[in-house]
């Protein structure tokens, strides 16, 4: 129970983490009314979240995993809380790019903790599972932060509505906080564990648990290189790098399509949106999970197999999703591609998880962060927001959605070298 209870910790805190990344993109059309900003502008500007959220990445997580992890992700909730806080006082674009910047460097450093202690928590057959369990606070945090802010910007303004989401991950950032000290407060004399509440005993705890690693700056240069001579590691990372580049452009982009394109306010396209990704997102994640930790028992390489086929398939759907002129058909459309490319997100987090030794990773994770948004919505916004300028949304988005195919063949490939490269990982752990 204790790491069920941790996990559940660590979900609530990743749904707000997202909320708080795509709420702004929900108030697009009023940031842009406001502002008077071009689509390159408002692309730049979710594109400025992610260049720092890379930037931050790999130093985050050398840092991280040398330090608690309680202590990191209570730190990280704090700093992007209230960054986001200071959203809303913002008085043009550049001010608005620092505060993003800001947030997305602080939730950098909990992208490459909060995994890494659950894959842990699950050394065996249940990682994939309870990977798949945690990673559904990206759909459930997006959604809710396309919902929150369409209806809350549409009655209060985006500045105050960003100031009023800011307000849970502050309370969460103070609960984290308090399991960091209750652990170090009740570590017995002999360095285990006390009577700490339960979640926060549930996974190691980074270097509060262990020697700190006696790795320099240049050793773990080596190190994030080493991760990328593991087939499996770089075909998994790839691919969501990808996938990506297709959905995180998406994501930003969506509910500006649906106020373009669809004619629909603020509040409905959000609600639309958000009720899709999470609905979708929820099912295919589950499901994603399932089949891959169903299917390992018989052959590892499910992971990258179930992942491949939900992208390959997904991508027509997703395009027609966007090409057709009825409302109802693209929002079922919508549903049926973002459900079947979301079932690689239990399978990939796995296979990063499986493939590298207990002590890399954390650092497995940081690296993974880096190269997925490095290559995939870092660029994307930006990308397709001059694409929108010169060709029009539809077309953009549709050109986008082309990069889940090449993700899809990295997944068939990555299956041909996942059994090896865990075996080679158990043998080192």
């Amino acid at each position: 129970m204790a790491v069920v209870a941790a996990v559940a910790f660590l979900t609530a805190v990743n749904v707000v983490k997202y909320v708080h990344r795509q709420a702004p993109y929900a108030l697009l059309p009023l940031i842009q009314a406001d502002l008077g900003l071009a689509d390159y502008q408002l692309g730049a500007l979710a594109s400025a979240f992610m260049a720092a959220y890379v930037v931050a990445a790999l130093p985050l997580g050398w840092l991280a995993s040398r330090g608690s992890r309680w202590r990191w992700i209570a730190g990280s909730a704090a700093a992007w809380s209230l960054a986001t806080l200071g959203s809303g006082w913002c008085g043009g674009l550049w001010s608005l790019v620092a505060a993003r910047c800001a947030t997305g460097g602080a939730q950098a450093g909990y992208g490459a903790v909060a995994p890494a202690a659950v894959a842990d928590g699950f050394p065996g057959r249940g990682r994939g599972t309870a990977l798949a369990l945690y990673s559904t606070a990206i759909p459930l945090g997006s959604a809710l932060g396309y919902v929150a802010a369409g209806r809350l910007g549409l009655a209060v303004g985006w500045r105050a509505c960003l100031m009023l989401l800011a307000l849970p991950g502050l309370a969460l950032a103070c609960a984290a906080l308090v399991l960091s000290r209750s652990r170090r407060e009740n570590r017995s004399p002999d360095g285990g564990a006390g009577p700490a509440p339960a979640a926060a005993n549930a996974f190691p705890d980074g270097a509060a648990d262990a020697r700190p690693p006696a790795s320099t700056a240049p050793a773990a240069c080596r190190d994030y290189r080493a991760l990328f001579g593991i087939p499996s590691f770089a075909a998994g990372t790839f691919a969501m790098a990808l996938m990506t580049f297709a959905l995180g452009g998406m994501a930003v982009w969506m509910p500006m399509f649906f106020v373009r394109v669809r004619g629909l306010d603020v509040s409905r396209a959000g609600d639309l949106f958000g009720a899709v990704t999470a609905g979708a997102g929820l099912l295919g994640i589950a499901l994603g999970g399932w089949l891959a930790e169903r299917r390992s028992r018989d052959f590892g390489k499910a992971y990258f197999l179930v992942a491949g086929w939900g992208m390959l398939a997904g991508l027509p759907l997703a395009v027609a999703a966007v090409l057709v002129r009825d409302l109802r058909l693209s929002l079922a459309l919508l549903f049926a591609a973002e459900f079947l490319v979301f079932l690689y997100m239990g399978p990939l987090n796995a296979v990063v998880a499986s493939v590298t030794s207990p002590d890399k990773r954390t650092l497995a994770f940081a690296a993974n962060i880096f190269v997925v948004h490095a290559v995939g919505d870092t660029l994307s916004p930006a990308a397709i927001g001059a694409a929108s300028d010169a060709l029009g949304l539809r077309t953009a988005l549709v050109l986008a959605l082309s990069c889940l195919a090449p993700a899809a063949g990295l997944c068939l490939w990555g299956a041909g070298h996942y059994d090896q490269d865990s075996q080679q990982a158990c043998a080192v752990g």
